[in-house]
């Protein structure tokens, strides 16, 4: 499937796409509105899905890409100080398909 073909299908049907396929995302570390890829990296070698990468841009392995517009949330680190009221942004004020973060694991999504 091609990476366009990839991008249509994940926005048509989540979690059939997702139940199928491996999908690595890098949402970065800054909120806000960005150009994102998504590029073919194979397929996995145990499973046989086909494997792609989510993010602003790509290290070695990418074959194919498709451009879309997506709305990044920084994942904020247990360990820095959090100020509620100066966490910016808000997908309101500009809408756009996909929200994507960065790992969840030791953070909170407010």
């Amino acid at each position: 499937m091609t990476p366009q073909a990839a991008y249509q299908a994940l926005m048509k049907a989540p979690e059939s796409f997702l139940r199928t396929r491996v999908l690595s995302i890098n949402g970065g570390g800054v909120s806000g509105v960005f150009d994102y890829v998504i590029g073919s990296t194979g397929h996995n070698a145990t499973t046989g899905f086909e494997k792609y990468k989510l993010g602003c841009g790509f290290a070695a392995g990418v074959t194919q890409t498709h451009e879309f517009e997506a709305h990044n949330l920084r994942m904020i680190p247990q360990t820095e100080n959090v100020d509620y009221t100066k966490i910016p942004g808000s997908l309101a004020t500009h809408a756009t398909p996909i929200v994507l973060t960065g790992p969840l694991s030791g953070c909170c999504l407010c």
